[in-house]
């Protein structure tokens, strides 16, 4: 059976209640602490949630429950419609007593904004008949506070999946299991580098060495072709002093029979027959 505004009041099921959060046939809860991923209460009065961000929002209220009724809650339709999801609402067991909670995850492309009293769950309850009762369960507002930061601080990310963390550590992984084979790649790019410039240097000093041989043969064939040139020019000159020298000495010796053959006769006489008279007297 669902409980109505005067059932729920009458069987004092809200602790700390405010009469304008009543329904027909249910309650607003408000929020009274609010804890971000880091486990820490936020002290001011309105807390802004960014997109994918998550945020642990408490119960102002103390729901007593018996052991034959049992509460159901829902987020907010206005929370809903700005991009608000509450993670863990549903059945509220029978026989609790203590604060609620749930955790926003903000889906909406805008922040979104909760201040401290603002309504945030919409409580119904029923109430069931039977032979089955639910034991109590007591949880002090201090300690469920304290529970609820652990919980954020050990199990939720800095934003919902934790997407940024997760691809960290993917690439992580990714990184550290292909390790080896980035160091046979590294190895095998270095090798190959090393390869490419000892090729490039054997061609380098062969180029090197050819220029040079080239070099050498040029200037081997130059000195001999000079060498050569400048012996047959020595040859030449030599040849052409000899030459003259004969016809200086040639000219020489018509000279020496022009004046030969220019000479008086007389004289040619005198001379033989001096030549005679000694010769005479030898006798």
């Amino acid at each position: 059976m669902l409980l109505s505004k005067a059932q729920i009041e009458g069987r004092g099921i809200i602790e700390g209640s405010a009469d304008e959060n009543f329904r027909p046939a249910g309650y607003d809860l408000t929020a009274g602490q609010i804890i971000d991923v880091n486990g820490r209460e936020f002290k001011g009065d309105e807390y802004e949630i960014a997109p994918q961000g998550i945020v642990w929002v408490i119960s102002r209220e103390i729901v007593r429950l018996g052991p034959t009724t049992l509460g159901y809650a829902t987020i907010k339709t206005g929370l809903c419609n700005q991009g608000a999801l509450a993670l863990n609402i549903g059945i509220v067991d029978p026989g609790w007593r203590g604060p609620l909670s749930t955790s926003f995850v903000n889906f909406g492309k805008v922040p979104i904004r909760i201040r401290k009293g603002q309504a945030f769950l919409r409580l119904t309850f029923h109430s069931f008949s039977g032979n089955v009762e639910a034991p109590i369960l007591t949880v002090e507002k201090a300690q469920y506070v304290q529970n609820v930061k652990f919980s954020a601080l050990q199990n939720f990310g800095n934003s919902f999946l934790n997407i940024s963390d997760y691809l960290a550590r993917h690439q992580r992984h990714a990184f550290y299991k292909n390790l080896g084979w980035y160091g046979v790649i590294f190895t095998a790019t270095l090798g190959l580098f090393s390869i490419i410039l000892f090729l490039v240097g054997e061609i380098y000093d062969l180029r090197d060495s050819d220029f040079a041989q080239n070099n050498s043969m040029i200037e081997r064939v130059a000195t001999e072709y000079i060498e050569r040139e400048e012996g047959g020019y020595a040859g030449r000159v030599q040849r052409q002093e000899r030459y003259i020298r004969r016809l200086e000495l040639r000219i020489d010796q018509l000279a020496a029979q022009i004046e030969a053959a220019n000479e008086p006769q007389g004289a040619i006489s005198e001379n033989a027959a001096g030549e005679g008279m000694s010769e005479g007297d030898d006798n």
